[in-house]
């Protein structure tokens, strides 16, 4: 996941981490472990997350799905 593309649209949403948990129904301890990727986004999570932020394919693909290189 990339963390800092999700932080940067948040920023340009204007969402702040409260309605991002608010968003989620999630704590606050889990929201902060999974943006620090130490645990991954549910499916459900990651298409409230979608919703929230208006994230086009492009995007979400960047944020969600960025590919590792060894």
């Amino acid at each position: 996941m990339n963390c800092n593309a999700l932080k940067a649209k948040m920023l340009i949403k204007n969402v702040n981490a409260d309605e991002m948990i608010s968003t989620l129904g999630i704590s606050r301890s889990a929201y902060f472990r999974k943006m620090n990727g130490t645990v991954e986004f549910t499916r459900d999570e990651i298409e409230s997350i979608i919703k929230k932020l208006s994230l086009n394919s492009e995007e979400t693909m960047n944020i969600f799905f960025e590919k590792e290189v060894s």
